[in-house]
């Protein structure tokens, strides 16, 4: 039987990290293969309810009442934010219409399917093993190697029915089905590359859901870090330390706001600044990014606003000069439709 589908999160008690060879159960499957079950189609959706519709432009109204569902579920004590919840909050970026009912009901079958691939000799950690060869060695998720940044690999409900994904939101799959088993993983925020941590008593696995859940030794932990800053640096424990639903969804937008900012979908930039600002609303840098992307949308009394308030509140910015130069077009426009 599936625990419900919003039980608490695991606290976060500290515990020591350990590697391979602490249990021979905790052999990683990964795997390749892309298999998307689901094949009927049923509208602009398929038989399983999920929404596949293409990305749309946004409308005011509909974005407006996605943000304020947004701002419900995140303004939350950490522990009470169900994290499936939240990472389709940030998929009505791209699909501001999304019912997430159908997903969540999804990951309540991928967890059903989970719990039966469990071996009963698989001994005391074997839930790691099971996670790993259920998820992608049979059901066939994966990183997303041909376009890593398609924005479609940070929604869950594009993850859920492509099979592919980022390493965050393939964590975010693996988290939200071994929370519905109250398996004990929990997310980890390594510098440029999501992992999970899965605890075993006083220690913990660290898996890689990007490499088909391939457990990570001190070494390879290393060799990620290395290759993130481009030089060798120390590896820090912390970074190995399990972070909230909060936490989490902050780094999605994060990853949206470069995707679509590079893509320049200017509409959309805007839409996960406004999200990580009630995230975060004192970040005065989010609040000057706002700003600039109202500035180019033609929102100038907007723009104004929340460029004047960042000059107000950080003191000598190294961007000064060009938020006065955008803040002096904005006056002259205003003065000239006066």
């Amino acid at each position: 039987m599936i625990p419900p589908a919003l039980a608490p999160y695991p606290s976060a008690s500290p515990a020591r990290v350990c590697y391979p060879g602490a249990c021979a159960a905790t052999r990683a499957c990964p795997s390749s293969r892309y298999h998307d079950r689901v094949q009927a189609k049923a509208g602009r959706g398929r038989a399983d309810g999920i929404v596949r519709q293409p990305l749309a432009m946004l409308p005011a109204e509909i974005d407006a009442e996605s943000l304020d569902s947004f701002a419900r579920l995140l303004r939350r004590p950490d522990q009470e934010i169900p994290l499936d919840e939240a990472a389709l909050e940030v998929a009505r970026v791209g699909y501001p219409a999304l019912d997430p009912a159908p997903t969540l009901a999804y990951l309540d079958d991928l967890a059903s399917r989970t719990l039966e691939r469990r071996l009963s000799d698989e001994g005391p950690c074997g839930f790691v093993a099971t996670l790993t060869r259920s998820l992608f060695e049979v059901e066939g998720f994966r990183g997303n190697e041909e376009d890593y940044y398609d924005p479609r690999n940070s929604f869950l409900n594009d993850v859920l029915t492509r099979r592919l994904g980022i390493p965050i939101t393939l964590s975010v799959v693996l988290l939200e089905v071994a929370r519905r088993l109250a398996w004990p993983v929990r997310g980890v925020s390594f510098p440029g590359h999501f992992l999970v941590r899965a605890d075993l008593g006083d220690r913990g696995l660290i898996l890689d859901p990007y490499s088909g859940g391939k457990i990570l030794d001190e070494v390879a932990c290393q060799e990620h870090l290395d290759r993130v800053f481009g030089a060798p640096v120390a590896l820090d424990r912390r970074f190995l330390e399990p972070v909230g639903p909060r936490e989490i969804t902050t780094r999605m937008l994060n990853n949206l706001k470069g995707i679509f900012l590079t893509r320049r979908d200017l509409p959309r930039a805007l839409a996960v600044v406004e999200r990580l600002l009630v995230l975060r609303p004192e970040e005065m840098g989010e609040r000057r990014d706002r700003g600039k992307l109202r500035y180019s949308l033609g929102d100038f009394d907007g723009a104004a606003h929340d460029l004047e308030r960042y000059l107000q509140s950080v003191r000598q910015p190294k961007d000064h000069p060009e938020v006065t130069k955008i803040l002096k077009a904005i006056r002259k426009r205003q003065a000239s439709v006066n």
